[in-house]
């Protein structure tokens, strides 16, 4: 019973301070500087996001031949970025 309280408090606190609203302009304003710091950067490829959950990817130089982290160790995460329709 507790734990349906704390919940529906939890819920009243992202409804009343309107996190989800704030969490969509942070994550512009995120998408917008990495943007911009990329087409600086030669290692910096895609800039991607939902809300304030953003992703940058990586390579290991400016030729951009291989990814900055083995796709062994980011596969697992990849996927359910793909699955969740963000890709």
């Amino acid at each position: 019973m507790i734990a349906c309280a704390a919940a529906l408090a939890m819920l009243d606190a992202i409804e009343n301070d309107k996190l989800l609203a704030r969490a969509g302009v942070m994550g512009e304003r995120i998408r917008t500087s990495l943007g911009a710091l990329a087409k600086k950067v030669d290692r910096i490829g895609e800039v991607r996001g939902l809300g304030a959950m953003v992703a940058i990817e990586l390579f290991k130089d400016a030729s951009r031949a291989g990814a900055a982290v083995s796709p062994g160790r980011t596969g697992k995460w990849q996927a359910r970025w793909q699955r969740a329709g963000t890709s």
